[in-house]
């Protein structure tokens, strides 16, 4: 718990989130998508997008690197809202 503007912040998050400018592609109930992200950190990460998510579900995330490269993650979303979903990353392909 962090004191924020005097105010008391319940932020669970165990790792630092990080802002990352590029989009990134993911996998869920067979749609290949591209999306921005808001925010990550090595334990997750919040992707903008519209579409209709179901907490609970799985959903494979492909991160491009500076090398072209992708790197692959299997995740779990974690929380819905409007404006898109949380992921927890819980496995690296």
């Amino acid at each position: 718990m962090k004191l924020s503007r005097g105010k008391l912040n319940h932020d669970k998050r165990r790792k630092p989130r990080k802002f990352f400018p590029d989009p990134i592609f993911y996998d869920y109930q067979n749609r290949i998508c591209k999306a921005m992200i808001k925010n990550y950190s090595v334990s997750g990460l919040f992707i903008k997008a519209k579409d209709s998510f179901i907490k609970g579900a799985r959903i494979d995330v492909a991160i491009p690197q500076s090398d072209d490269r992708m790197t692959k993650y299997i995740g779990k979303i974690v929380w819905c809202c409007n404006e898109g979903c949380g992921v927890e990353l819980t496995e690296k392909l």
